[in-house]
């Protein structure tokens, strides 16, 4: 018998995303993970989302043709927060990945792991 490897799971697409997310927080230990569509705009999150929200505002900005991106933002004068976007392709558009905090180390594998599951989740 085989044991399902997701415990926490929904049918509702919004939920799905948001456990998806969780789980990337917990592994990578983001403050935050942020899905955001291309205009900027915060489609699902987790964690700490209220705080981070901006990030996924700067997003597509940020991203610009890159693969990838990962550096410091500072918003509103405030303190600088560690940050990588990895945009995907879905079948609903181009979004964006946006773990704020987190470990470095884990934080690209991470959302390239998480992206597998919200391409999953939204096909």
């Amino acid at each position: 018998m085989r044991m399902e490897r997701r415990i926490r799971r929904s049918h509702n697409i919004h939920e799905a995303l948001e456990l998806q997310l969780a789980a990337s927080v917990e592994r990578a230990k983001f403050n935050s993970v942020i899905l955001a569509e291309d205009q900027g705009f915060a489609v699902a999150g987790a964690g700490r989302v209220t705080e981070d929200e901006e990030i996924a505002a700067l997003a597509p900005s940020i991203i610009s043709g890159k693969k990838l991106w990962q550096g410091r933002i500072a918003i509103d004068n405030g303190p600088e927060k560690f940050v990588t976007i990895a945009p995907m392709r879905t079948d609903v558009g181009e979004l964006y990945l946006c773990g704020v905090g987190g470990e470095s180390s884990k934080a690209v594998a991470e959302l390239m792991l998480s992206s597998k599951g919200v391409n999953r989740i939204l096909a």
